[in-house]
C-alpha cells in the first residue's frame, strides 16, 4: 500500500492490494485482526465524536447551562440529518463486505456512485425542510426562552454544512468496510482536530458564543469531506469513482434498504428517546435537569464511540466472511470481539461510577449543578457495562444482511420498550422514574439480543456451517 494516500497507485498494484486485504480478512488470526481493524476504528471514532463533545464542553463553560441545553436539545434533530448517512453508510458497507467476500466486482463498481446521489438527494430536502421549520422544530424538542434562541441559531447555522456531514460520516463507513481503517481513521481526526482548533476562536476570542460552535463544526465537516473525496479519487479503493457511475442504482437498494433502515433506525430511535426524555424533564423538572441529562447523555455517546469502533473492525470481518461462506469463522470473530468489547465496557463503567463528579464538571462549571446530577448520572449510566451485548449484536445482523433483525432490536430498545416505561415510571415516581427508565430498557434489551445472536450463532455453526464447509473441504 502507499504511504501517501493521496498517490494514485499503479492498476496492478492496486489489484495484488485488494486481493491480500480480502486473504488476510478471511484468514488472518481474529486477534490480531481486532488490533489492526478496531483499534484505528475506535481512535478514529473517538475523533469523530469529539464534534458533539468538544462543542457541548465549550459551550457549557463559556455559554453556561442554557447553551449548554441547547446544544443537548438540538442534537435529536443533528441526528435526524445523520440518519441519512447512516442509512446509506451501513447499508452500503454491508452490501460491499458481501460483494468484495463473493468476487461480485459488478456491484463494487455501483456503490459509490449510488451512495453520493442518494447522499446529496436526502440532504437537500433535509436543508430545505430545516430552514423553513427551523425554530418550530426546536420548540417541538422542547426549547423555550434564551434555549429556544441559542438551539434556533445553532441549528441554522448547522444545515449549511448538513450535506458534508452525512458525505464525511457515511464515506467513511466504506472506506471501514475495504478494511482501510488507518485511513479512516486519518481522515475522521484531520476534521475532528480542526474542530478542536476553530472552537476556542469562533466561541470565545470571537465571542460568537453558540453559533460559533456551529460555525466551527460547518469549516470541518467540509474540510472532512474534501479528504474524503480525495481518498477515493487517489484510486486506493475498490470503489469505481468516475462521472459515468455517479448515478442512482435503484437494483442496488434492495440489499442496501434493510441493513440500512436499520442504520437510519439508530439515529431516528435515539431521536424518538431523547425527545422523550427532553418533554418529560420539562414536565417533571428544569433547565438544571436539562443541563445535567444533557452532559449525561453527551458523555454517553461519547463513552459509546470505543464499543462502537469495535464493532466497525468486526464489520467487514462478519461481512467478507459470511460472502465468502466461512461460517465458523464468523462465529469465531464475534465471539472474541464481544469479549473485547466487554472488557472495554467494564473499565469505561468503573471511570462513570467512581469519579462522575469529574465528568460533569467538564460540562458545568457551577458545583451546585453538579452535586446535584451525580446520583442521575450514575442511574443512568449504571447499565454500560453490559453495552457490548447491546452495541455487536446489531452490527453482526447488520453485516449478515439481515437487516431486519437489527431493526427489530433498535426499535425495541428505543421506542416499544424506552417510550413506555419513561412515560409511566414519572406518574409513579416523579423525575427519579425518567432517570431509571434508562438502565431499565437497556437491561431489558440486552437479554433479547443476547438470545437472538445465540440462535442465530447456532444457525451458522449447525445447518449453514455443517452443509458448507465441508463441501469446501
Amino acid at each position: 500500500m502507499p504511504k501517501n494516500i493521496w498517490q494514485f497507485p499503479l492498476k496492478n498494484h492496486k489489484d495484488q492490494e485488494d486481493i491480500d486485504k480480502t486473504e488476510e480478512l478471511l484468514t488472518e488470526n481474529i486477534w490480531k485482526l481486532f488490533i489492526k481493524f478496531s483499534i484505528p476504528a475506535i481512535l478514529g471514532m473517538l475523533m469523530y465524536a469529539i464534534y458533539s463533545f468538544v462543542d457541548a464542553i465549550f459551550v457549557g463553560q463559556w455559554v453556561g447551562p442554557e447553551g449548554l441545553a441547547a446544544i443537548a436539545i438540538v442534537f435529536p434533530l443533528v441526528l435526524i440529518n445523520s440518519a441519512v448517512a447512516a442509512f446509506m453508510g451501513m447499508g452500503s458497507a454491508s452490501l460491499l463486505s458481501r460483494a468484495v467476500g463473493a468476487k461480485d466486482k459488478k456491484t463494487v463498481s455501483k456503490i459509490f456512485g449510488n451512495f453520493t446521489v442518494s447522499i446529496l438527494i436526502f440532504s437537500m430536502i433535509f436543508i430545505v425542510l430545516g430552514f423553513i421549520f427551523a425554530e418550530n422544530l426546536v420548540q417541538f424538542m422542547g426549547a423555550s426562552g434564551l434555549i429556544l434562541n441559542y438551539g434556533t441559531r445553532y441549528f441554522q447555522i448547522f444545515l449549511f454544512g448538513a450535506f458534508f456531514i452525512n458525505f464525511y460520516g457515511g464515506a467513511n463507513m466504506l472506506i471501514r468496510a475495504e478494511g482501510h481503517m488507518k485511513e479512516a481513521m486519518i481522515i475522521i481526526s484531520a476534521g475532528s482536530l480542526l474542530n478542536i482548533c476553530l472552537d476556542p476562536i469562533f466561541i470565545k476570542v470571537l465571542g460568537m458564543g453558540v453559533e460559533g460552535a456551529a460555525v466551527a463544526t460547518v469549516i470541518s465537516v467540509g474540510v472532512g469531506a474534501f479528504l474524503t473525496l480525495r481518498y477515493f479519487i487517489s484510486g486506493v479503493s475498490k470503489l469505481t469513482v468516475s462521472m459515468k457511475t455517479l448515478r442512482f442504482a435503484p437494483e442496488l437498494m434492495r440489499d442496501i434498504a434493510p441493513v440500512g433502515f436499520s442504520g437510519m433506525a439508530m439515529q431516528l430511535m435515539t431521536v424518538i428517546q431523547q425527545v422523550t426524555i427532553f418533554k418529560s424533564i420539562g414536565s417533571y423538572g428544569g433547565p438544571n435537569d436539562l443541563a445535567i441529562i444533557g452532559a449525561t447523555l453527551n458523555m454517553l455517546a461519547f463513552a459509546f464511540i470505543p464499543l462502537w469502533g469495535i464493532s466497525q473492525g468486526l464489520q467487514p470481518i462478519i461481512g467478507m466472511n459470511y460472502g465468502a461462506k466461512k461460517y465458523s469463522r464468523v462465529k469465531e470473530s464475534f465471539c472474541k470481539f464481544l469479549l473485547a468489547a466487554t472488557v472495554v465496557a467494564l473499565g469505561i463503567w468503573m471511570i462513570f461510577m467512581i469519579i462522575p463528579h469529574m465528568i460533569l464538571s467538564l460540562y458545568i462549571p457551577d458545583t451546585e449543578i453538579v452535586n446535584s446530577g451525580i446520583n442521575v448520572f450514575r442511574v443512568v449510566l449504571s447499565v454500560f457495562l453490559l453495552y457490548g451485548f447491546l452495541v455487536l449484536p446489531v452490527v453482526f445482523f447488520q453485516s449478515i444482511g439481515k437487516g431486519n433483525i437489527a431493526s427489530f432490536l433498535l426499535i425495541t430498545r428505543q421506542v416499544i420498550l424506552f417510550v413506555p416505561i419513561v412515560i409511566i415510571l414519572p406518574f409513579l415516581m416523579g423525575l427519579n422514574g425518567v432517570w431509571i427508565a434508562v438502565p431499565i430498557s437497556d437491561a431489558l434489551i440486552v437479554l433479547i439480543s443476547s438470545i437472538l445472536v445465540i440462535r442465530e450463532l447456532r444457525c451458522l455453526g449447525i445447518s449453514k456451517a455443517g452443509s458448507t464447509e465441508r463441501q469446501q473441504v
